[in-house]
């Protein structure tokens, strides 16, 4: 396929900065890989090129299809993450920090590690809360490029100061384990090349052409990183859309996009706005979503292709009834329309919403996955196994020594560790270069069993760190179980999960043999590998064509694509979503809500519940405010459908309106089908067909009793639900109002 005449000449600029405002789905990486392909051909030399974005599988998309084009090899080009590439320049120049090679990229987990040793030799709060609240702030200093120096300097009242404190010794305790965390990457090259003005003139000589994809994502950090690598007037593409800015509570800066014209000389300005992705009916719903943002940069999204279905509108009665129509909807797309379970993704706001659209799939035989769930890497055998590597080729690593000295068990407790930790600091020691001194010299109350225990660490430790620096990383993992008898001691534990954790072990090592056989020729060690595995980003974990419907939430589903999207959850204060926790950006909230409607090719259908359940209750849910700014014209509701906003008891099908029931137990089809039934006084509707005859007599012969609870007094039964192994009850209690116990739970009169 050609190019467009705007893709045409954001390829052919040579020289100057250059900002592509390339909409959803108008082909922006194929205007960066032409791009690249256009510059290698024109003669500039694989090397001068620097081409930089957010996930490995958005990089290695870009060389392949750069390669591809330019029909050359790309041997000495940049094509990386920022992380990555930052990675890679701390591993070449970090020794002007005092940092080696071998250093260890600390994640998430190791972070919360660190931090709760840290804050109890300082007497701080140490609850997994505040711990995670100390992590976040360390994120947003990063983000911001403040130094610790700099963090404690603009502190202002007791609690900053803390919290500066402890990013200083915290930052303290990485450099002396020759350690850095995920925005050390960053904040630590951008310190290389703000103030080592050599190092900064040789990666400008040799980067000629720097660009950068998803340009909206970046933060302030990694702006100035960007300022640092390329003058003022040096030749930089930065593509992205102020539309699509999604990660403002990770630090990214929309404000980027605009202070790019400022600070650059004469940038030219290129605006991609035709769609390739989406029908004429979707399009125009996601402009009508952000044309009155604020400060946005004008664009409007267009297509060539002809007419789709509109867009679809269906509210549940409460959430269950959402999730029910999502599972039959899934069905009768892919009967009457030919697709497959992975032609269609279910978006959510948050990850919460998940459990109970994954019981509905589940209950209809919907081949499904939830994407972002719990991370291979993350389970604690991997972390076991990983951490032995990491200390092999990072023997200043003390958190990774804290995670295995006693696993599998050798005796070693915390008054153990803590005796070494105390012996060791006056010498200046890492923990693991302590243990033979500490051995020489026991203290007294270590027994026999301690001791022995920590000599065979030694010696574990000493064959693989051996195996580490001279083989391969799946070699090394070899030395590793058979010195620790790691499996062995999973085989003969009681846990009921060592079955799934030995084969947890194997799959670790079956990714090492894989890694070792399709990496370069140099990069097959435990350092190379243990890169690739930091570095690896959610989005990587995706599904292409697995015959699976894909659960996700809309931050999950940035860069992708489906014929068919579902969005759920769109009530005010769920989507936008309303957290105690920290201020909701409205303008971002909308800009997301664009992002999940620009996914779809053919079918959007929106969802959402006049009732939700939260906390053991059943609440009103008010329609998201987003379903206001939708075009009337291109969205119908789909019949059946609850009134948004209403209480319960009205339905809305046209313009009749109905009465209906919450207890109503028929399918979802056939309520949507017929949701005018006459409702008996009682206020229940059973339906014998799926219930058997006398348990629903028995429930309704409990309407109009009195009923005493514990905690609520006596009450007047309203409801009775016979679904389900027990029957519930609602109860109008005077004075605490209408709430749902189970009959056991009562005394009735």
């Amino acid at each position: 396929m050609e190019l467009n005449p705007m893709q045409a000449a954001a390829v052919a600029h040579r020289d100057g900065p250059l900002l592509v405002l390339a909409g959803a789905g108008s082909g922006k990486t194929r205007v960066i890989t032409h791009r690249i392909a256009a510059l290698l051909k024109s003669g500039v030399p694989a090397h001068s090129l620097l081409a930089l974005t957010f996930t490995n599988k958005a990089a290695r998309e870009m060389r392949s299809r750069a390669q591809r084009l330019a029909g050359s090899s790309l041997d000495g080009a940049t094509l990386s993450t920022f992380h990555s590439v930052c990675a890679r320049w701390l591993r070449a120049e970090g020794s002007r920090l005092g940092l080696t090679r071998a250093m260890t990229i600390v994640d998430d987990e190791d972070q919360l590690q660190i931090l709760r040793r840290l804050t109890r030799t300082m007497a701080l709060p140490h609850d997994s809360g505040t711990l995670r609240h100390y992590r976040q702030r360390i994120d947003e200093w990063r983000h911001d490029g403040a130094s610790p120096a700099q963090a404690v300097e603009r502190a202002i009242g007791r609690e900053a100061e803390e919290e500066a404190r402890l990013y200083q010794r915290y930052e303290d305790t990485l450099r002396a384990s020759n350690s850095v965390d995920f925005g050390g990457l960053i904040a630590w090259t951008l310190h290389l090349l703000e103030h080592e003005d050599d190092l900064r003139e040789q990666f400008r000589e040799r980067y000629r052409y720097v660009m950068v994809d998803e340009f909206q994502d970046t933060d302030v950090a990694q702006y100035r990183l960007l300022r640092a690598l390329v003058p003022d007037d040096g030749n930089i593409t930065v593509v992205g859309d102020d539309d699509q800015s999604i990660y403002g509570w990770r630090g990214a800066s929309v404000e980027n996009v605009g202070r790019f014209t400022e600070d650059y000389r004469d940038v030219c300005i290129v605006k991609l706005e035709q769609n390739y992705r989406s029908s004429p009916q979707i399009l125009e719903t996601a402009h009508a979503v952000v044309e009155s943002l604020p400060d946005r940069m004008p664009k409007r999204l267009f297509t060539t292709r002809s007419d789709g279905p509109r867009v679809r509108l269906f509210i549940g009665r409460n959430d269950r009834e959402e999730a029910e129509w999502v599972a039959g909807e899934i069905h009768r797309l892919r009967r009457e329309h030919g697709l497959s379970f992975d032609d269609m993704a279910v978006f959510y706001r948050t990850n919460a919403q998940s459990r109970v659209l994954e019981e509905r799939l589940r209950a209809a035989g919907t081949d499904h996955r939830i994407i972002g769930g719990v991370s291979f890497y993350e389970r604690r055998e991997v972390r076991d196994v990983l951490a032995y590597l990491q200390l092999a080729v990072n023997p200043l690593d003390d958190n990774a020594f804290f995670r295995v000295v006693n696993t599998p068990s050798r005796g070693v407790g915390r008054t153990t560790i803590e005796l070494l930790d105390q012996a060791r600091r006056g010498e200046g020691l890492s923990l693991l270069a302590a243990l033979g001194p500490f051995e020489a010299a026991p203290p007294s109350r270590l027994n026999r069993r301690t001791r022995e225990g920590l000599r065979q660490f030694r010696d574990t430790m000493a064959a693989l760190q051996m195996a580490a620096h001279e083989g391969r990383v799946d070699e090394a993992l070899d030395v590793l179980l058979v010195e620790t008898g790691y499996l062995e001691t999973l085989a003969a534990s009681r846990d009921p999960d060592a079955e799934d954790r030995i084969r947890n072990v194997e799959e670790l090592r079956h990714a090492a043999v894989e890694f070792a056989m399709h990496a370069p020729s140099g990069a097959t060690g435990v350092v190379d590998f243990l890169e690739s595995i930091t570095l690896r980003g959610a989005a990587d974990t995706v599904l292409e064509d697995g015959g699976e419907v894909q659960l996700m939430t809309v931050h999950m589903a940035k860069g992708l694509e489906f014929p068919v999207v579902f969005v759920t959850g769109l009530e005010d204060g769920r989507f936008p979503l309303r957290s105690r926790l920290r201020p909701t950006d409205e303008d971002e909230e909308r800009r997301l809500f664009y992002v999940a409607v620009t996914r779809a090719r053919e079918h959007l259908i929106l969802t959402a519940a006049a009732e939700r359940r939260l906390h053991g209750q059943t609440r009103p849910a008010p329609l998201s405010p987003f379903v206001s700014l939708l075009p009337d014209d291109q969205v119908e509701a789909v019949p059946g459908s609850a009134r948004p906003g209403s209480a319960p008891g009205t339905h809305t099908h046209g313009r009749r309106s109905a009465a209906w029931d919450e207890f109503d137990q028929r399918p979802a089809p056939e309520r949507i089908a017929d949701p005018v039934r006459q409702v008996p006084v009682e206020g229940i509707v059973f339906d014998d067909r799926h219930y058997p005859e006398e348990r629903v007599a028995d429930a309704q012969r409990l309407v109009g009793r009195s009923a005493r609870h514990r905690l609520f007094g006596t009450g007047t039964v309203t409801g009775a639900d016979p679904s389900g192994s027990r029957i519930r009850l609602t109860i109008d209690f005077p004075g605490v109002g209408e709430k749902r116990v189970i009959l056991d739970y009562v005394e009735l009169d």
